[in-house]
């Protein structure tokens, strides 16, 4: 659980570690600690070190590092036993693990705010009774995330032709492809012309008789799974490339020699030209019936249904309810796209996923966290006014500022990529000020308030295989260059106790006379806790147009 600031405020907090190595359970508090659990007396032996616990979250478009924390406990002849177990000459704890907590003095048990459990390392030690070092880290990332799409899923002897279809073989080119993993419906349409679309997923042809199929049926793979275009009446346009025809079918489910589901396209006798060889594209033209089928209900496209669903399936660890505050906030944006190819679905949720999306990371005790970043934040946002002076507080240090350097007021994405054609269909900039009619680039009142500070800043365009929808490539960057056209400040505080009742990414708002700080609207990005107070590190966001400044 989570302790409320009214707790905190008139509440005594102690750390309980609890560590398990050997299997046996040793218990270690600051001081003598005893604990009630369900009618039972849990006694914590004194010898824990001091301890000051850092949660951080990570800045938008960026990772976050695995949870962990150097720990120094004393044995005495109480725990000898444990101190054994990690002098016994074998470093390799195996499974030993810890559980850091928090426990409002008099409280259950029950009630304790774990803030870290996870591995136990011994990082050194001495003689019983010297100090012993330990490192206690967690990662939702254990254990080893999982490949994906299965190594099953793939054009093989094994998997194609189905036994049924006698005197039917695989067109050579495709073996080894694997299954197209299909989001949202890649090349509905073009940007710059949006009544017409583009090949966007290649077609593996997988049932073949003879060179073509003048006689035949050929019978063309198109995604994993039933996608929602099946059954949909002309939902998908086959391209011939090298031929230069194509036409529009109806998709049907399958399933392959392994019994996989699959979607396919019947390419009939004499409707499409098609020779052994022929490179063949497909494009969904139906965006509510295009590819995968979401567990929320119709075609997986929303940005925020994406992620979350990648990092589920990905194997990590992750916390379900602050997932899917972070998956609805994000579902204004779409994806559209596909891989046939096998991936680490952690790779493809941070690393291609991750960057156009408003959202930070975040390690709880719960696992990994998605947190919806308020660029747009203003007074009405925040959740709690810190007032440093009012308070009793102090500030930690100087404010820092990020690099002018950094500032980014002409900023550009790269959208629609086709791999058939090895460009991209789209492509929007905000920029300072409009020299010349272009659709493409769009004056934007932050890049021209940054601009009169910095003179014009030309980023590195975004480019994203990701994106064909110009309201997404649109959203994209209206955050990016909120965030990125001004420079922030960061600075943190030390409050009183209960004020650990914040939580990173959290809005709130800010005064501090020593620094001419009145109600600044900022992030909370990370928060230091140990027993009679907080340090709460901040960033501003800063808005020009929303300031008048």
């Amino acid at each position: 659980m989570s302790y409320t600031r009214a707790q905190l405020d008139t509440g005594t907090l102690a750390w309980a570690l609890t560590l398990t190595i050997r299997g046996r359970v040793y218990r270690f508090a600051e001081g003598a600690l005893e604990v009630d659990d369900a009618g039972e007396s849990l006694h914590f032996h004194p010898g824990l070190g001091e301890v000051v616990y850092t949660d951080r979250i990570g800045l938008p478009g960026e990772g976050v590092d695995d949870p962990a924390q150097e720990i120094e406990v004393f044995f005495s002849d109480d725990t000898a036993a444990g101190w054994a177990a990690l002098a016994a000459g074998d470093l390799d704890l195996g499974d030993a693990s810890g559980e850091l907590a928090l426990i409002l003095v008099g409280e259950g048990w029950e009630t304790r705010e774990v803030l870290l459990a996870g591995t136990l390392e011994a990082t050194r030690y001495g003689a019983l009774y010297e100090p012993v070092g330990l490192l206690l880290s967690e990662s939702p990332w254990r254990p080893s995330p999982r490949r994906f799409p299965p190594d099953s899923e793939g054009v093989t002897p094994d998997t194609w032709p189905r036994a049924a279809s006698v005197g039917y073989s695989v067109d050579e080119g495709v073996y080894g492809v694997r299954y197209p993993e299909v989001v949202g419906a890649p090349g509905f349409r073009l940007p710059r012309d949006t009544a017409t679309s583009y090949p966007a997923v290649p077609v593996a042809l997988v049932e073949v008789q003879g060179a073509n199929n003048s006689v035949d049926d050929f019978v063309g793979l198109i995604g994993r799974g039933v996608l929602a275009c099946v059954g949909v009446s002309d939902s998908v346009r086959v391209r011939n490339l090298t031929q230069g025809f194509g036409g529009d079918f109806t998709p049907t489910a399958a399933l392959d020699a392994l019994g996989q589901a699959v979607t396919v396209v019947t390419i009939p006798v004499a409707t499409l030209a098609v020779d052994v060889g022929d490179e063949l594209w497909v494009s969904f033209l139906i965006p509510g019936q295009g590819g995968r089928m979401g567990p929320w209900g119709g075609t997986l496209r929303h940005a925020g249904d994406v992620l979350a669903l990648y990092l589920i399936e990905s194997g990590a660890r992750v916390d379900s309810l602050a997932l899917d505050a972070a998956r609805r906030w994000l579902n204004g944006f779409e994806i559209d796209g596909y891989f046939n190819e096998q991936v680490d679905l952690v790779d493809v949720a941070l690393d291609d996923l991750l960057p156009l999306l408003p959202v930070a990371l975040h390690v709880g005790p719960r696992g990994l966290e998605l947190i919806p970043w308020r660029y747009d934040a203003t007074l009405a946002d925040a959740v709690d006014h810190l007032d440093v002076d009012l308070e009793g507080g102090e500030r930690d240090g100087d404010v820092e500022r990020s690099p002018g350097a950094e500032v980014v007021n002409h900023q550009a994405v790269e959208y629609a990529w086709s791999d058939a054609t090895g460009d991209y269909h789209g492509r929007l900039a905000y920029i300072p000020s409009q020299r010349f009619a272009d659709s493409e680039l769009q004056r934007n009142p932050y890049a021209r308030a940054s601009y009169t500070r910095y003179g014009e800043r030309e980023g590195v365009a975004i480019q994203t295989d990701l994106v064909l929808d110009t309201a997404t490539a649109r959203g994209i960057l209206d955050w990016r260059i909120r965030w990125w056209s001004q420079t922030r400040e960061t600075v943190a505080f030390w409050l009183p106790q209960g004020r650990q009742a914040l939580r990173c990414g959290g809005v709130v708002s800010v005064t501090c006379a020593e620094i001419s700080w009145s109600r600044k609207v900022c992030k909370v990005t990370a928060t230091d806790r140990t027993p009679g107070r907080a340090r709460i590190e901040v960033v501003t966001l800063p808005d020009w147009v929303r300031d008048g400044t």
